[in-house]
């Protein structure tokens, strides 16, 4: 059985304001973000990780920080980013480093097709599976 193994997805020492990308998930691939890492080498400041996808205008704040100086901070958890999707950084002071660990998952990257229904409900494909969600049954 194949397993998957960690590895760091993006790393950077942030500049003071504005977003930078830490990296883009790359075609045909998904990625699984599991932690991340944030150390003000410095003043205190405020950070925020983000996930981007351009494309169908979402963004999502994954994490955001108030880092003391000279100290860190992290975030576990497990959110799946799919190709083109953006993860990016933004601090309120210079030199605060951030890592973003993760996963790439095997497998070939099928994308999710969504067809509105009527009657509030959802036609969900993905890989030959199909799924019908958010029907409402009638009184």
């Amino acid at each position: 059985m194949p397993t998957t193994r960690s590895a760091a997805l993006g790393r950077a020492v942030l500049p003071a304001g504005g977003w930078i990308t830490l990296f883009q998930v790359p075609a045909n691939e998904i990625y699984l973000v599991k932690s991340a890492y944030v150390s003000a080498n410095g003043p205190s400041a405020e950070v925020i990780l983000a996930v981007v996808n351009n494309a169908s205008q979402t963004n999502i704040r994954l994490a955001q920080w108030s880092v003391s100086a000279n100290d860190g901070d992290s975030w576990q958890g497990w959110i799946v980013v799919e190709p083109g999707d953006l993860v990016q950084a933004t601090a309120s002071v210079a030199g605060v480093s951030i890592w973003v660990s993760g996963a790439a998952l095997p497998g070939v990257y099928e994308p999710l097709r969504v067809t509105q229904l009527p009657g509030h409900g959802y036609l969900v494909e993905r890989g030959g599976a199909t799924e019908v969600t958010g029907l409402r049954r009638g009184r």
